[in-house]
């Protein structure tokens, strides 16, 4: 048998800790353009990737692998 969970504990980031594992500043509202994801926009590939066979510069692991990331 496997070990118990006996809880899970959540809480709030504070600004700096968000700041720390950001790896992409969004800072246009822009999503694609020319069928690619606009860098430093909301879709920027650097929080992780979608389509099947594409890498994630970030973590350089597929869709498939890629726990996402997070910005600011």
């Amino acid at each position: 048998m496997g070990d118990t969970i006996v809880g899970v504990q959540f809480g709030i980031a504070n600004p700096d800790d968000i700041i720390k594992r950001s790896v992409v500043e969004v800072t246009t509202d822009k999503t694609y353009q020319s069928g690619q994801p606009v860098p430093n926009g909301v879709f920027d590939s650097r929080f992780g990737v979608i389509e099947n066979g594409k890498v994630c510069p970030t973590c350089k692991q597929t869709n498939q692998y890629c726990p996402g990331h997070f910005g600011h």
